[in-house]
Parts: C-alpha cells; sequence; structure tokens
C-alpha cells in the first residue's frame, strides 16, 4: 500500500497551525479524521507538518503480522510548497 490518500472538506486557519478535516483513505478504506498542521514560512516555500493516529486495524494493517503490534498508527503528513503555492514534490 505504496500511496496514502488525504481529501480535506473543511479548514480552520489558526494562527501558525491549521485544522483540516477531512477523509483518509488506506488500502482502500476511508475513514474521517482531524489532522492540526503546523505552517513553517520561509521566504522560498511553506511547509505543513500535522499528525493523526489511527486504529491500524480500521484499514486491515498488520493483520497478518506475526509479531505483536499497537492498535494505533501515528502517521504524519509533510506538505511543501513553493511562494506561489505549488507542490513542491520529495527528491
Amino acid at each position: 500500500f505504496p500511496v496514502i490518500v488525504f481529501k480535506s472538506k473543511n479548514i480552520l486557519e489558526n494562527g501558525a497551525s491549521l485544522k483540516m478535516v477531512g477523509d483518509i483513505t488506506i488500502k482502500g478504506v476511508t475513514k474521517e479524521v482531524d489532522i492540526v498542521f503546523t505552517i513553517q514560512k520561509t521566504a522560498n516555500k511553506h511547509t505543513l507538518v500535522g499528525n493523526v493516529t489511527i486504529q491500524r486495524k480500521d484499514f486491515h494493517l498488520g493483520s497478518s503480522a506475526t509479531i505483536v503490534m499497537a492498535d494505533t498508527i501515528q502517521v504524519r503528513i509533510i506538505a511543501v510548497f513553493d511562494a506561489n503555492d505549488q507542490v513542491l514534490m520529495p527528491n
């Protein structure tokens, strides 16, 4: 499952942070989540960093693992934009 998709439905700005409500999809399963992103701005780019904790069993993660795993997983989302708000792809 190389792709995790987050689609925002609502964005609330609060100073140096954004609260986004949206749907996260992992392995074909979609759940609504709230993610608070911090905003880091420089002259050339804006970086949003947010974390969300999910229940791994909701997304069928680790069900065939032979080791003991926690029921929750923290997902970190990092989005980087240039000064014109164009998404910058990681190297």
